[in-house]
């Protein structure tokens, strides 16, 4: 079985060179995308051995951005120049949780399946349909910060909630949302990619749509039959992601993380960190135990 495994990485280098190694086997290709502004990430020093190595041009990031769904789609378009039975996307701050034969047993044993997480009325909450809604203009250049632009952008979106505007009115798709990362076959993926300028030019001057735009594609598609484990009402369950929140933001996980993560079900975890020795002692056991 063939994997591609699609990289976000914008720091954590240490992290990022201990992904590529254990993802380093002759049938999984790596293709990777820099954040622009990455200071830390030296890409002429990330090497393998027996996989198939590539760095895409790299963008400029911004939190909450369409700019995010831009490199989805560009990594999803540089991986499927090859043939591939699943493709993966996960961050640079991500570690798997399942040796490598393990994970071509486990999707041999659920070939066709998707794994993409679809939280249950989400998407279509008010909280966060206005995400797409309404209009988040400059959102590509503010990204976190609260400067002038920030303050031009809210005042814009409170006069389309005040006179309860929508971008598009009468639209006849369901819109979905969920983790942003999955693991998908190739039908799947070509289908995403083929409706790539439809993402671009719909979730343009929103906020936060990575979160939605793929599980809108899959889910108004044939393709959200397939979607593993659907009937847990678990986003998390559908996509085999762990992670453990604080908010909105998952926390960097520690050392005492690690009987839970071993336990799990899952194939992938996040967020893995070094700022910490109890973080960067997780990543080597979790690591050593990949051996």
């Amino acid at each position: 079985m063939k994997f591609a495994y699609l990289i976000m990485a914008h720091n954590e280098p240490y992290v990022l060179e201990k992904l590529i190694r254990m993802l380093d086997y002759p049938d999984n290709d790596i293709y990777i995308h820099i954040d622009e502004k990455s200071q830390l990430i030296n890409k002429d020093a990330l090497y393998t051995n027996s996989a198939h190595l590539v760095v895409i041009p790299s963008r400029n990031v911004t939190w909450g951005g369409v700019s995010q769904v831009n490199i989805v789609l560009d990594l999803l378009a540089e991986a499927l120049k090859t043939q591939h039975d699943y493709y993966h996307l996960i961050s640079g701050v991500d570690l798997p949780l399942k040796k490598h034969s393990d994970m071509v047993a486990f999707f041999e044993n659920n070939n066709g399946k998707e794994f993409i997480g679809i939280t249950p009325n989400w998407a279509e909450s008010p909280s966060i349909a206005k995400r797409y809604e309404l209009h988040w203009f400059f959102q590509d250049k503010i990204g976190k910060k609260k400067n002038i632009l920030w303050v031009l952008s809210r005042i814009i979106t409170k006069i389309e909630m005040m006179f309860r505007y929508k971008r598009y009115k009468n639209e006849k798709i369901h819109f979905y949302g969920g983790p942003e990362w999955f693991s998908i076959t190739g039908k799947a993926a070509t289908y995403i990619l083929n409706h790539g300028e439809w993402a671009k030019n719909r979730f343009k001057e929103t906020i936060c749509s990575d979160e939605i735009f793929i599980q809108t594609i899959i889910g108004n598609s044939a393709f959200a039959e397939n979607i593993y484990n659907k009937e847990s009402g678990d986003s998390y369950a559908e996509c085999l992601r762990y992670a453990r929140f604080n908010g909105p933001s998952p926390f960097v996980l520690n050392i005492g993380d690690y009987n839970v993560l071993v336990n799990s079900n899952c194939i992938f975890a996040r967020k893995f960190g070094t700022s910490l020795p109890e973080e960067k002692e997780l990543v080597d056991k979790i690591f050593d135990m990949y051996k």
